[in-house]
């Protein structure tokens, strides 16, 4: 991590004896104690601003709690601490983009990230998959299929990515 983008080293979370603690607990307790932490941690950050490792996690907290908007909040405070990784502005994608339905539209800020991970890393699978399902509902289908056939290639041939991907193309013959 680049210097200056911590105050201090972010604790490392719980111990293994408290997760096996927490695992025998009811559900209604566990769940109390993730919301403590998560609240613990958000209430941190706000005196640490600058703890990028703390923001991400807590971005994947609330996705893991089914909170996308404060997911989003989280991981554009890290990508404002390190603007140029892709990998915090697909983790803001996959957050703006759960919860949503197969046949529901893409958010405008997804597809402008999207588009901004795929300037810089053309070949990453997330940015082909989507951004061919963008072209397709467009109406470009031929760059739709350019797009997945490019990822086909990136894929492991007999996976069940593969084999759905083969699929979306095979949605596009004579079109």
């Amino acid at each position: 991590m680049p210097k200056g983008l911590a105050a201090e080293p972010a604790p490392a979370g719980p111990t293994p004896e408290q997760m096996q603690a927490a695992e025998s607990m009811p559900p209604e307790q566990r769940a109390k104690l993730v919301n403590d932490m998560i609240e613990k941690l958000a209430a941190r950050l706000k005196d640490q601003p600058n703890d990028l490792d703390g923001w991400l996690r807590l971005g994947r907290a609330y996705v893991v709690q089914g909170d996308g908007a404060k997911a989003v909040d989280a991981y554009d405070h890290a990508a404002a601490l390190k603007p140029g990784d892709s990998s915090i502005k697909l983790q803001t994608v996959s957050a703006l983009l759960a919860g949503l339905k197969p046949q529901d539209p893409l958010p405008p800020r997804a597809v402008a990230l999207l588009g901004e991970v795929a300037a810089v890393t053309p070949d990453a699978p997330e940015v082909l998959w989507y951004l061919g399902v963008v072209a397709a509902r467009d109406g470009r289908f031929s760059d739709a299929r350019d797009k997945w056939t490019k990822l086909l290639g990136l894929l492991p041939p007999d996976g069940e990515d593969a084999k759905m991907v083969r699929e979306a193309v095979d949605q596009l013959k004579g079109k």
